[in-house]
């Protein structure tokens, strides 16, 4: 976190300090409450902040977002609350075209939607719903956007009728198929 302190400036150290937060928190409980708790969101999100032309520093701190909120609840509502799912979404309209920056973008939401009701409704009403399918019109040759924006509508569908219907009527249903 001290490099990423002290570099605020620079893509690479940003982009690369958002992957080993990927790398120190995944599977890792533990750390990912440290991560979150000595600053590492704060930070994750301020890159995305001072970086929004950089698809790689969107596409590393989705990534970085990914991993702190896998099944752990109180890091999804942070994530959501101090405005990931927002920098998220805009990562997604300002690199439309990068299918990696897609791909892991569908990847968090999916993450942060997944049994946290408030964060489905959060989500969806952001607009999260038609930016996934967006991703898939957009990349429809691309597996991994697929994959992920399949597993992001069933996060964000499951149990929840508001976002089931938003993906029927946003043409949810032609995509998947």
């Amino acid at each position: 976190l001290s490099a990423m302190r002290a570099h605020g400036t620079s893509v690479d150290v940003q982009g690369h300090a958002c992957l080993a937060l990927f790398s120190l928190s995944c599977n890792h409980a533990e750390n990912k409450s440290r991560i979150v708790g000595k600053g590492g969101l704060a930070l994750v999100l301020s890159a995305m902040r001072a970086h929004e032309t950089s698809a790689d520093v969107q596409g590393h701190a989705c990534w970085a977002l990914l991993s702190l909120s896998v099944n752990h609840a109180e890091n999804k509502s942070r994530i959501v609350g101090e405005g990931g799912l927002a920098l998220v979404l805009s990562a997604m309209r300002a690199h439309e075209a990068n299918a990696r920056v897609q791909e892991y973008a569908c990847a968090t939401l999916s993450s942060l939607g997944a049994y946290h009701a408030e964060n489905q409704s959060r989500i969806g009403d952001a607009g999260g719903v038609a930016q996934v399918l967006s991703a898939m019109r957009a990349h429809e040759t691309s597996a991994g956007v697929q994959e992920h924006a399949c597993s992001a509508l069933w996060s964000l569908s499951s149990n929840h009728a508001e976002n089931q219907s938003r993906v029927v009527d946003e043409g949810g249903v032609a995509q998947v198929l």
